[in-house]
């Protein structure tokens, strides 16, 4: 199959504005890497596995930018072509983000404020990540049900045509007679 329609540069630079305002989605991930990366990539790891640990490892790692939010998009984009079912998407991720949040009260517990930010930050990141997701999956599906009206319109044309002209013989024939 053909490369996937990327997010448009203005669907990108709508969430770079709005997310990472001041570089605070910069910092969020900053924190969340040096107090929790491991623990995080741990539970991809476990229930995803290595292949999304790795991917996921360079995601935090990254600074947010451009093509930040586009290596992201990619999950939607793998989402559309292998038709996977958006809801079991977002029950797994959900899932995978109660074990993470359950792994920060463990590690943090005694430090309230510590565990406040990494939740905190958590969530921020997770709800932005579904966005660009769910951006990403919007998009495609838009642009396919626009190709399959497309298509439709192109077979009523060729139907209407060939009608037309079954017409037109029967006159031409009943002319003739």
């Amino acid at each position: 199959t053909g490369q996937l329609q990327k997010l448009t540069d203005q669907q990108v630079s709508a969430r770079l504005a709005a997310y990472n305002s001041g570089g605070s989605l910069d910092r969020d991930l900053q924190m969340l890497r040096a107090k929790a990366g491991d623990l995080i990539e741990a539970e991809v790891r476990e229930q995803f596995g290595t292949e999304a640990a790795v991917a996921v490892k360079a995601h935090y790692a990254g600074n947010v930018d451009a093509a930040w939010i586009q290596n992201f998009a990619e999950q939607g984009r793998r989402i559309f072509r292998e038709k996977t079912s958006v809801p079991q998407f977002i029950v797994a991720r959900d899932q995978l983000k109660t074990r993470i949040i359950a792994g920060m009260f463990d590690r943090f517990g005694d430090d309230a404020e510590e565990l406040e930010a990494c939740v905190a930050a958590f969530h921020r990141l997770t709800m932005i990540e579904t966005d660009i997701i769910l951006a990403q999956v919007s998009l495609l599906e838009a642009i396919d049900a626009a190709d399959q009206r497309g298509r439709e319109s192109g077979e009523f044309e060729r139907r209407v045509a060939d009608l037309v002209r079954a017409i037109l013989q029967d006159e031409a024939v009943a002319i003739d007679r």
